[in-house]
């Protein structure tokens, strides 16, 4: 690695570090997680640009910040503000094929507020009925696109789930699931 390559890879490890560390103040984890889903600095140098200098494709790297924030149990209070970076096209297909419109619906809001909870997503506005979510939650999990909290109560946007089917880990790296033919 070049080292203008490896100082952009310790600039964008920092931030993705800062936005998933629980023992930081709100503000710095808050002005990280906007940086990485938010919209583009001029101040700085963007994430997009991050990733495009490593060869990443950046809708897979958000997707690992959400998997980050499900294994450190870390709950927003609420949307991720100023969320301008949509749910990724693949996983949107994906949750239409696992239970439809609630499907997108139930996968979107956990990509703008990782942690929420059924009760939560429900008072939402537009939100599917109570019955009808929690049947799009539970097909979404058991298709890997979501993963509950380790309590059970709460929910995260992942893309593909590191656990099978028993709740044991998967002995497969979590990026080999998104190598292009």
């Amino acid at each position: 690695m070049t080292p203008d390559r490896r100082l952009v890879f310790y600039h964008l490890q920092s931030r993705i570090a800062l936005a998933t560390t629980k023992r930081v103040t709100p503000a710095r984890r808050e002005s990280a997680v906007l940086w990485i889903f938010g919209a583009e600095s001029r101040e700085d140098i963007g994430f997009a640009d991050c990733c495009e200098v490593l060869e990443a494709r950046p809708w897979i790297v958000r997707l690992r910040v959400q998997l980050q924030f499900w294994f450190r149990d870390m709950r927003f209070t609420t949307a991720i503000p100023a969320l301008v970076t949509p749910l990724p096209a693949r996983i949107v297909e994906e949750a239409f094929g696992a239970s439809g419109e609630d499907g997108i619906w139930a996968a979107r809001r956990l990509w703008e507020w990782p942690g929420a909870s059924h009760e939560a997503l429900c008072r939402i506005t537009g939100a599917p009925a109570p019955l009808a979510l929690r049947h799009a939650l539970e097909h979404l999990e058991q298709s890997g696109i979501i993963v509950s909290g380790f309590d059970g109560l709460y929910w995260y946007c992942v893309g593909h789930s590191p656990l099978n089917r028993y709740g044991q880990p998967i002995p497969v790296s979590w990026a080999s699931f998104w190598k292009t033919v």
